[in-house]
């Protein structure tokens, strides 16, 4: 389990946007969108989990945990 902040930290530093936390999920910008189906995320189809890291994109289907993530960016 991650402290409070720590993913968010860890996607400011990546460079990754994302919106406002709701409940547990910090929503945003699919980081692997283009690359995996060609075309930008226009629509937040991407969040990560507060508290375990773990992240899906229910567009393009990109998932993975917080280190999958920090290694394919």
């Amino acid at each position: 389990m991650y402290k409070e902040g720590d993913i968010a930290q860890a996607l400011l530093r990546l460079g990754l946007t994302h919106m406002e936390q709701r409940r547990d999920e910090l929503p945003g910008w699919c980081p692997m969108h283009l690359e995996r189906t060609g075309k930008e995320d226009f629509n937040p189809s991407w969040s990560i989990n507060v508290e375990t890291g773990v992240h899906h994109c229910i567009s393009c289907g990109y998932k993975g945990t917080l280190l999958t993530l920090v290694a394919e960016v």
